[in-house]
């Protein structure tokens, strides 16, 4: 509260000075902050660790960026998520009282050549959250702690990265469990493509029993894969994906592959209209106890507005068509259809 005080006399001491900056000596200091309430109503679901809830979700965040050089971002966010009339205690993807949500340091935030680097914990997603993403759907969301080296060129990223999930603890402080882990390299390239992006990535997840793997042995999946999306001529839009698997789940080896295609286009039908049909395939196991694992693991995927907020499955087991679109009524007001 002094520091507060302390830049708030400040910035009232320079009066009506536009050419100066605040606050001159300190950097740069931002804060946010988020208030979000919804009603979820999901009842009679048959599978899953805590498949029902019935009541109102609340969620605040308050955070701080703090940038004193250049070179150097710090940044601070707290969340406190309830469910208060759930009855019994609700399930950790309702409920964590406030917790750290991230914390972390990044190097050379702003520098568009050269090394950058990024250490604590992170909300992290790559691509469009197919593998790796942040489910913002969720009353808890999701966050890391992670680790990335990066060097950009004008238009290429090449990146290493280690994640590992944190876990929720309700009444305690969250922690990541480093038995449940993900690491390997992401790497996009502008101008590949025409006008689009290209991303290729080879990433190895690993899982031992404290971790959460429940079978005998441990989980360890490689994952190679590349996406592209850019524009098309007459105003179309492409997005590709695929992804193959080797590995093991247990002592069953991995064998797991997926497709992902989507091609869209905005069109006047008396109000603004985006249309899209996409075309999803992820394989599945015949024979779950055979020796071969088919089901292609989707890592830490954020699926929910990729199924049409219905993200109780996943990139897995899937062979599906179907067509997304929006209408544009008026400003700020859209249906999905």
């Amino acid at each position: 509260m002094k520091l507060l005080l302390g830049l708030l006399s400040l910035s009232l001491l320079q009066g009506g000075d536009t050419n100066s900056t605040w606050p001159p000596e300190f950097g740069t200091l931002r804060f946010t902050f988020e208030f979000r309430t919804r009603l979820e109503a999901r009842t009679g679901v048959g599978f899953g660790i805590n498949p029902d809830l019935e009541n109102p979700l609340f969620r605040t965040r308050i955070g701080a960026e703090y940038k004193p050089v250049h070179w150097l971002k710090l940044s601070a966010m707290g969340q406190d998520s309830r469910a208060p009339l759930y009855g019994t205690p609700a399930p950790t993807s309702a409920r964590d009282t406030m917790d750290l949500h991230e914390g972390y340091l990044e190097f050379f935030p702003d520098d568009t050549v050269g090394f950058g680097a990024s250490v604590g914990r992170r909300m992290v997603a790559y691509g469009e959250g197919r593998l790796i993403g942040i489910p913002q759907w969720g009353n808890t969301s999701r966050t890391y702690d992670e680790a990335q080296l990066y060097y950009r060129l004008p238009r290429a990223r090449f990146e290493v990265l280690m994640l590992s999930i944190v876990k929720i603890l309700p009444d305690e402080f969250n922690r990541p469990e480093l038995g449940d882990r993900l690491w390997g390299t992401y790497d996009s390239f502008r101008g590949l493509i025409p006008k689009g992006l290209a991303e290729f990535y080879l990433l190895r997840r690993e899982q031992n029993r404290p971790g959460g793997f429940t079978g005998d042995g441990t989980l360890g999946v490689t994952t190679f894969g590349g996406r592209a999306t850019g524009p098309l001529p007459d105003r179309f839009k492409y997005t590709l994906e695929t992804a193959g698997q080797a590995g093991h789940v247990g002592p069953q080896s991995q064998r797991g592959y997926a497709w992902f295609s989507n091609l869209s286009r905005p069109v006047a039908l008396g109000r603004p209209v985006d249309l899209s049909i996409e075309y999803k395939y992820a394989s599945g196991s015949e024979n779950p106890k055979g020796r071969r694992n088919g089901t292609f693991d989707q890592l830490y995927a954020a699926d929910h507005d990729k199924f049409g907020h219905e993200d109780l499955f996943g990139w897995r087991n899937i062979h599906n068509v179907q067509s997304l679109d929006t209408i544009h009524l008026y400003k700020g007001l859209a249906l999905n259809v």
